[in-house]
């Protein structure tokens, strides 16, 4: 299967989960790409200042894989800078919360799928 870039729908979102600024989020897969494992695979782009703010992960997990800029993330009370080449994993059930610090875009890859029983 190919999937043309051209054909992936580009949302941005205001004050994603009450974070600041916008979000812009690129849709790679979804569920039925994903073969019912996962619901996204995509790119995520934040200006800077902007956030997604803290929000729970209650039927699946994150991994997020940074490619450009500077941030945190915010895990369990705990405040972690992030740059190219840093990866994080919300785990099912945990809470996180992503921050462009820096001057440039933050841009990451962002995995989110279904935890199994």
């Amino acid at each position: 299967m190919l999937l043309r870039n051209v054909d992936c729908q580009v949302e941005i979102i205001p004050a994603m989960k009450g974070g600041k600024g916008d979000f812009e989020l690129k849709h790679i897969l979804g569920d039925k790409e994903l073969f019912h494992t996962g619901r996204l695979f995509g790119k995520g782009v934040l200006k800077p200042g902007c956030s997604v703010g803290l929000h729970a992960h209650k039927e699946d997990f994150e991994i997020c894989y940074f490619l450009k800029g500077k941030g945190q993330v915010r895990e369990r009370e705990r405040l972690e800078n992030v740059g190219p080449g840093d990866c994080t994993i919300t785990a099912y059930g945990d809470s996180h919360e992503i921050i462009n610090t820096g001057e440039d875009d933050l841009e990451y890859i962002v995995l989110v799928l279904y935890q199994k029983e």
